[in-house]
């Protein structure tokens, strides 16, 4: 049961809470919701357990594991070893754990101003007088009910 719900929690994040009733509503509504479980049961759980069992048993970062897993994604610059400019790069890493490394860095700067934002409404909410959405007066809604 922790593994499932430790499971959720990273798969499960602000976008897809987000996105998921749009893509339902744009696809049929409830015929959208049965082939988009079956194929997050039979291609999205067992990709992810694989991914987690790969860096669990091999102690290595997704730059370094791919490397070792799938020699063919191994990089170009094992012909630059020898060179002065590129001595200090690892020859066994990979693009695709280098682009999995920089997604997550690029997702995780995104979801803090959404944080930000989140907790600025809260904190405003509680501790100011009259909230932010209360009001009616702004230059932009000039039409109120």
């Amino acid at each position: 049961m922790e593994s499932l719900l430790a499971t959720i929690s990273v798969t499960v994040g602000l976008g897809s809470l987000w996105r998921f009733p749009t893509l339902a509503y744009n696809n049929g509504g409830s015929a959208f919701l049965l082939p988009y479980l079956v194929c997050m049961l039979l291609f999205g759980l067992p990709m992810l357990y694989l991914e987690m069992v790969m860096g669990q048993c091999s102690n290595y970062g997704p730059t370094k594991l791919y490397a070792l897993c799938i020699p063919a994604l191994e990089g170009e610059l094992h012909l630059f070893q020898r060179s002065p400019i590129h001595s200090n790069y690892d020859c066994n890493s990979t693009g695709l754990g280098w682009a999995m490394t920089i997604i997550s860095l690029t997702v995780s700067v995104y979801y803090c101003v959404i944080v930000a934002w989140s907790f600025l409404y809260l904190f405003n909410s509680i501790v100011g007088g009259s909230s932010l959405w209360g009001k009616c007066n702004n230059k932009w809604n000039d039409i109120c009910t």
